[in-house]
This record gives structure tokens, sequence and C-alpha cells, in this order.
């Protein structure tokens, strides 16, 4: 028998006279690549102190850990995780905050509304002959002329109805269409009616039109007089300052993250309150504690509004607001946060797929709302008939795990999702261990590795290891191989790179990551690059028993040869009956050896070996004589 290749892997469901005579019982620390028994390096130092629970934070190349369990997902270049025992968080690379905002629980409060007074209906104007210098309205005036007495056509008033603190009401227009037939003449203003009743309540402003524009003349009062005929230095009357807030309208805040668009929730609304062409005072405008919010919005609805319309964006601790824009003149932006609650505490599982970022609590699936990570609307879950323990995305959709069950979640959208069980009867025990390989999931369940591409789920690991209940901390990707570190502190490899090889490593590690195309052991303490030492870990090999022949016939084992390099120990077993070890060779030097079995222990039906050291075997050959039936 000559034993050339190393590489097909553990095989522990079937009797170690049945595997393969490349299979192996015990496969620890060899690499299986070149098909000799080849150990693998040892763990290279990098310097790098994390806690536990790492994740290096790719946009911002930075690691990122914690002594607290976590769950990580990079998405649009923020860093989101879910925590034992609090609410998710997400990470920019400067700060930390929530996920999502918490909602005012407040509502604003109409404190006073200032119905502004309207314009007055009617005034009488008296042109006096003498006591001013308003030029003679009978013939065409020049502006050229350049004569302040020059004639003029017929004056124009336009009277202005503005609040006690200076805002423009509405406004009336008046025309003196005959009258003035001098260059000494005034007009006289008298007989209002409508207007303000009262100074308390506003005053009428006089404006006239002089050169194209119309400028304050001055206030009404009964027999004001326009006397001065040039008054393009008095203040220009501005349209755009009418104030029209009219109508019946109800009030609500959200709070708001300027820095990177959060929006929350907003609060109650306020009671209906009426408005006839004034202003609106509100107080009470709520606070938010969350030092991710840096302003907050106000909304209306009523009058012409029929959806909450943004009115002010205010900084956040502005408590009161004075609302004097009207329908036509807000911002514009409609309400778009109705359903933006936090995320919940206590999600785990965070996971994205189509824009949608996931996570479970319980037996029920959370998801939000379509490219809006801070948005958790709490309509937007799917329960299960168990309690979830994993989730993984794969090419048509979202798979949902119990500990025994698995189900697909179809869809691309949060309004399309639909859920199907899996056939396979096989659950997760461990979100952790749920990473992609190739166009499939693969994962740990009760009874080994599974795999999955969205339709029935396969046990991939059963026809080699067996059913395997694994204690698994979490599992990596890495180069076409899924190693899966278990608390036990070695490492169960699946190899896809040559079919399905399993084999173990135990390192020192206590959990895996990958980051950058690395794959890293953690200590406890520091993480450290895989295979990246000069040394070598010592390799363990157990090989099948091998029965050169009928397993009824007894064999003459003579010698053994060994083809070598470095430190090696040897140790050679036959079955004669009982299995005996029969040899323990140690070997430090490069070559061929020769192991002699002791005569007395040279028969019997099987022979097997084992191996353990940091050196590298690249054959073993031994003859099997004389065999005969029976004993």
């Amino acid at each position: 028998m000559k034993l050339q290749e190393f590489n097909s892997g553990l095989n522990l469901r079937k009797s170690a006279h049945l595997i393969d005579v490349r299979e192996a019982r015990v496969l620890e620390n060899v690499d299986v690549t070149t098909g000799s028994l080849v150990p693998i390096k040892k763990l290279g130092t990098t310097g790098i102190a994390v806690a536990a629970n790492m994740e290096y934070y790719v946009s911002q190349a930075e690691w990122v850990s914690s002594a607290i369990n976590r769950d990580y997902i990079e998405y649009q270049d923020i860093l989101y995780w879910t925590e034992d025992g609090t609410y998710p968080k997400k990470y920019n690379g400067t700060t930390t905050h929530r996920l999502g905002i918490v909602g005012p629980t407040t509502i604003p409060v109409v404190t006073d509304i200032a119905n502004h007074p309207s314009a007055i209906t009617g005034i009488t104007l008296t042109v006096g002959t003498t006591g001013g210098n308003l030029p003679d309205s009978a013939v065409t005036w020049s502006w050229d002329a350049g004569d302040g007495d020059a004639a003029g056509p017929p004056y124009s008033y336009r009277f202005v109805t503005v609040t006690p603190d200076g805002r423009i009401s509405a406004a009336f227009d008046k025309t003196v269409v005959a009258g003035i037939a001098s260059d000494t003449n005034k007009v006289t203003f008298t007989g209002v009616t409508g207007g303000p009743p009262t100074a308390l309540d506003g005053s009428t402003l006089i404006y006239r039109l002089y050169q194209g524009t119309y400028r304050l003349v001055g206030t009404y009062v009964s027999g004001f007089e326009d006397t001065v005929f040039n008054i393009l230095a008095n203040d220009k009357y501005v349209e755009n300052t009418i104030v029209a807030v009219n109508g019946t309208y109800n009030y609500l805040v959200t709070f708001y993250n300027s820095a990177d668009g959060t929006e929350s929730q907003p609060s109650n609304f306020s009671a209906d309150e009426k408005v006839t062409n004034g202003h609106v005072t509100l107080g009470s405008l709520p606070v938010s504690t969350d030092p991710q919010v840096d302003q907050i919005k106000l909304y209306r609805i009523g009058g012409n509004l029929t959806a909450f319309t943004l009115v002010a964006t205010l900084a956040n601790g502005t408590t009161t607001y004075l609302d004097t824009l009207s329908d036509t003149d807000i911002p514009g932006t409609l309400l778009d946060s109705v359903d933006n609650k936090e995320a919940p505490t206590g999600l785990k599982y965070l996971t994205e797929t189509y824009a949608i970022v996931m996570g479970a609590i319980d037996d029920k699936l959370y998801y939000t709302r379509t490219g809006k990570p801070n948005a958790w609307p709490g309509t937007n879950f799917i329960d299960f008939e168990a309690p979830i323990t994993g989730i993984g995305v794969v090419a048509n959709g979202i798979v949902v795990f119990s500990k025994f069950r698995a189900w697909v979640v179809t869809g691309t959208s949060e309004t399309t999702f639909i859920k199907y069980p899996l056939a396979g009867d096989q659950g997760c025990i461990e979100h952790k261990t749920i990473k992609q390989l190739g166009g499939a999931i693969l994962w740990l369940s009760t009874d080994g590795i599974c795999t999955t591409v969205g339709n029935a789920v396969e046990v991939i690991s059963k026809d080699a290891l067996g059913k395997q209940y694994l204690s698994p901390v979490n599992s990596v990707v890495h180069d076409q191989e899924y190693y899966t570190q278990l608390t036990d502190g070695t490492i169960l490899v699946l190899d896809a790179r040559i079919g399905q090889v399993y084999k173990k490593y135990s390192m020192g590690t206590v959990r895996l990551i990958k980051a950058l195309d690395v794959l890293y052991g953690y200590s406890g303490v520091m993480l450290y690059e895989a295979f990246a030492a000069s040394n070598n870990e010592s390799l363990t090999w157990h090989s099948a028993t091998f029965l050169d022949g009928k397993y009824t016939e007894i064999k003459h084992y003579k010698d053994v040869y060994v083809r070598s390099e470095g430190s090696l120990t040897i140790k050679t077993y036959i079955e004669d009956g009982a299995e005996t070890l029969v040899a323990t060779t140690v070997l430090t030097t490069t070559g061929t050896h020769d192991i002699k079995l002791p005569q007395e222990s040279q028969m019997g039906y099987s022979l097997r070996f084992e191996v353990t050291g940091t050196g590298t075997i690249k054959e073993i050959e031994y003859q099997a004589l004389g065999r005969q039936n029976g004993r």
C-alpha cells in the first residue's frame, strides 16, 4: 500500500475501515491544498487590540468592537449594529447615535391667534386748492421735466391695513379721477369705513403711486392731508409682505437630524384653530434630548392645505414660533415621516437586502422603509411560528430561521414580501454562522452544516461527518472556505475549493473575522493574521483503517517506509483481535525512513497510522504479506 495523497478530508460517518484511503478520522492543522501531509502556518502578529465583538468599518478604515454581543452591517458608508440589552445604533466614524429618532410625545400648543383687521371698505378723498404742491391732474405730467410742481395724471392711492406689530394684513385701492386743478392742491382723507376698529387692533397706511411705485404718504387719521408731491425718498410698498393665514388649522412637529436626514415620526396634531387673515403663536414646542437631533420641523394642515405641509424648520430647543405665512408662502414640503419609528429595542440579527434593513425580536421579523434605515414603521413586521434564530439573504429573497425550521420571504420591497416554508426541516442554531458562498448561504443547524439557494435545505456535512450538533461562536467565508469557530477552541473548516473537504484547525482562537480579504483569529485580546507566521502549527492525522483485502484475513506487516521532512511522531497500530500500538517513531530529519515493526507484533487484520508534529509527509508505504483465512 502506498499513500501519497492526504487531501480528501475528514470522514466521521463511516467506520474507519470503510472510508477512502485518502480520508482521515482526525485531520487537524493540515493544509490539504498540496495533497501531501503538510501543517498549516501559525498565526501572525498584527498589533491590533480589539474587544470580543469586532467589525472592520471599511469606509472609515477602522476597527470597531465591544465586549457586548453585537451584529453588524455596513450600509451606505454607515456602520449599524444591534447590541444585547439596548437599542440598535449607527456610527459614521465620528459619532454614535440611536438608529432612528424617538418622535415627540407632546403636542404643540397654540397660545395666541391674532386675527388681522380687514382692509377699509371706503374712504372720502377731498381735494383742496391750497395748502399743498400736488400738480394739476388735468394735463399730462412729464417725469423728465425736473419740476416738482409740474402737472400730472390722476392720483392713485393704496390704503394698507397693518397689524399693531407692523405686518400687512390687507389693502384697498382708490383713485382721484378729477378735481385737482392747480399746482397748490392737496388731498384730505376722511370718512373711513371698515378697517381696524381701534389703534390697538392695527392701523391704515396711505401709499400713493409715484413714478410707477406705491410709496408711503402717512398713517390715516381723519383729516390727514397729502400735501407733498415728491415722495421718492419714502418707503416703498412691498407686495409680498401681505399676511394671509386664513382657515382652520392643525399643527404637529417632528424631530430632525440634518446631518443624515433622519426625521422622526410626528407628534399628535393640535386641536382645530380658526384663523381669519391673522397669525398664530405656538408654544410648548417639544425639545429632543437625543444628541443627533439638531432641528425640529413644524407642519400644518388646513385652509388650502389638504395634507400636513412644512411651515418652518427650527433649531432644536426652540419652544415658541409665530406663524405668519400664507398657504402659498410656506415651503410646501409634505410630511413623509408618519411611520418613521425608531428601531425597536432588543432587535437582533441585523441584515440588509434590496435597500431594506431588517432584524428580529422573538418571533417577529421587523424591517425598514426602502432606502430609509432609520425608519421602522410599527406595521412593518412579519410573524413567524417560532422564535427567530437567524436571517440570511439569497438571490430570490430572505431566509428566516427558527431553531428547527426555515422560511423564505420573497419580494423586493416592503409592500411585496410573502412568506413560504422551506423544505428540509433544518433550522439555525447561531445567526453568526450564516454566510454566503457563491449563490448559496451556509449555516449550522442541529444536524451540521446546511445550505440553500432559497429552495430546499440540504445538510451537506452529513455524508462526511454524520449528524453533528456543534457549539459555534461564529463563521467566516474566506477564499471559498467556510470556517466555523467552535466554543471548544477548534475551527471546523469546509474547503469548497476542491469539492467538499472537511478538516479542523486548532490555533488558539476564540473568534474569527475577515477584513480586507484577510482572515484573522482573535485570541481574546488581540487579532492575529491566519497562516501568516513563518513557523508551523503541529498537525494531527489519524488515517483510515487499512484492510489490504478482507477484514477476515490476517496479514503480515513487516516494514513501513516514510518519506518526510521536519519533526514528526508516527504511531503504528495493528489489530490482532484488539488494536495495539506496535511502534512509536520520532523523525527529525529529511529523507526516507524505514520503520521496523516488532517481530512479535507484525501479524494482524488491519493497520493504521497516527501522525503528529510540525513536519511534512510526502509518502507512506508498507506491505501486507502472507495472508491466510482466519487465524
